[in-house]
Parts: structure tokens; C-alpha cells; sequence
């Protein structure tokens, strides 16, 4: 998994509990790797999480059980505590978001 070899543990956590705060909440993910998208429309964990960190940032990417958007966040792999670097600001973003952050002590 490339999160295992190219991420700082303190980003992978911030992933990895992004992507199962997300797939808990009832949406399906994709990944942007800012060159292509990589994943569409997943609901496994597994998918999602070998997709990250191929290169040195990525758009994970929220979608409604209608397939339409509702957020991203943008993971900074070298940032560390700060990996979640930006995301979309809107209500369900920053629900789905915010706690899991603060639930690290990163936020």
C-alpha cells in the first residue's frame, strides 16, 4: 500500500480515518492523484486506501448515495498533522471532516 511506504503515520491515520468516517456516513469515495482519477464512486476501503499517496498529494473525493458530489479533502502526504491541508467548505464536508480531526488532535 503506498500509504504504508510513501506516507508519514500521522497522514495515513488522517486518511484512514477520513476514509472510514466517510464510508460509515453512507458515501462512496473516489481519488484524484492531481494527474488522473484513479478511483470512482468506491464503497471499499480497500480500493480507496491502496489508490493514496501515489504521489505527493490527492483529492479524496466524497459522493451522496446519488453519485453527486459533496465535498473533497485535499491530503498533503508531507505535511504530517496537517495532511488534511484544505476541503470543501460546506456544511456536510465540515461534519464529516471537522470531528474526525478533532478526534486526532489535529485540529
Amino acid at each position: 500500500m503506498n500509504l504504508d511506504n510513501y506516507a508519514p503515520e500521522s497522514a495515513k491515520r488522517i486518511a484512514v480515518a477520513l476514509v472510514d468516517a466517510a464510508l460509515a456516513a453512507g458515501y462512496s469515495l473516489g481519488v484524484y492523484d492531481g494527474e488522473e482519477t484513479t478511483v470512482r464512486h468506491s464503497r471499499d476501503r480497500q480500493e480507496v486506501l491502496e489508490a493514496l499517496a501515489s504521489t505527493d498529494h490527492d483529492h479524496l473525493r466524497f459522493y451522496r448515495p446519488d453519485a453527486t458530489k459533496a465535498g473533497f479533502v485535499l491530503l498533503i502526504w508531507e505535511n504530517g498533522d496537517d495532511a488534511a491541508s484544505d476541503w470543501s467548505d460546506n456544511d456536510e464536508t465540515n461534519a464529516l471532516v471537522m470531528p474526525v480531526l478533532r478526534g486526532l488532535g489535529v485540529l
